[in-house]
């Protein structure tokens, strides 16, 4: 068996209420952190899982939107893989292909039968990837706060009760954020409330950046834009290029050029 240094991720779709409504910016911290891991590791590759299976187990879901949302953040991704010339070795996965592949069953089948199917998904896609594409690393995204326990590091933590023989490491990002101080932390990839988050294509970009500076506590504020600026950060060092961290509403402004992303 070769051995195991890819890089693997996923992205949901929806929450457990509602499809996302928009691509967060925030999700190109996943992302440039895996480009990154290919910048660092030039014979490596990163497999982004889409969980649009994951997404149909949910009992008020509309497959047609499951379907549109897939296709959305697949262009998305395509644009960045595009631009920076790294197609070959990103490579974009969707859940329902995978879990009809017999060694991807078969995982399921080993796995208690306590567990609810969707934890089971999570810990068989995990796996899934350690054994048969030679990932040794999972880039996972958590919390800042600890009083919020749902995040990624929270099946992270049961697959490694259930696999405990798993040499996978767990690499994480911080959780994604929210110009509204009641609802400040966010999922990196899914948009509950387009209204208070940063979007991917974003036509109201520096309205928002004002909404942070007015309605965000203070500290609140240092730590929204201390993320921003990391994310930024993050796109210099795999370009080149010399945004500025002092101004996070033009830096991002020239990201979403640089990609050109485009809602469809």
């Amino acid at each position: 068996m070769s051995k195991k240094s890819n890089l693997y991720f996923g992205t949901g779709l929806c929450s457990r209420s509602m499809i996302s409504q928009g691509i967060p910016f925030d999700i190109l911290d996943l992302i440039f952190s895996a480009v990154l891991f290919l910048k660092k590791n030039p014979d490596q590759f990163v497999y982004h899982l889409i969980a649009d299976h994951h997404a149909l187990q949910m009992p008020y879901i509309n497959p047609r939107q499951v379907v549109d949302q897939r296709f959305l953040l697949t262009h998305i991704i395509s644009q960045i893989t595009q631009k920076l010339d790294i197609e070959d070795r990103y490579q974009v996965i969707y859940s329902t292909e995978i879990v009809h592949y017999e060694e991807y069953q078969s995982i399921l089948k080993k796995l208690p039968e306590k567990l609810s199917v969707y934890k089971q998904l999570e810990l068989a896609d995990i796996h899934y990837f350690y054994v048969y594409k030679n990932v040794s690393t999972k880039l996972s995204w958590k919390f800042k706060s600890d009083s919020l326990i749902y995040d990624e590091s929270f099946f992270d933590n049961e697959y490694k009760d259930v696999f405990s023989k798993s040499k996978i490491n767990f690499l994480y990002v911080e959780n994604g954020y929210s110009v509204d101080r009641e609802r400040f932390f966010a999922c990196p990839y899914i948009v509950s409330n387009p209204e208070t988050r940063i979007l991917i294509s974003e036509s109201d970009l520096f309205s928002k950046i004002r909404n942070a500076s007015q309605n965000l506590s203070d500290n609140q504020q240092h730590i929204f834009i201390s993320y921003y600026q990391n994310i930024i950060n993050k796109f210099n060092q795999i370009t080149g290029e010399l945004l500025p961290l002092d101004n996070i509403g033009f830096s991002i402004s020239e990201i979403i050029d640089f990609f050109e992303f485009q809602q469809k």
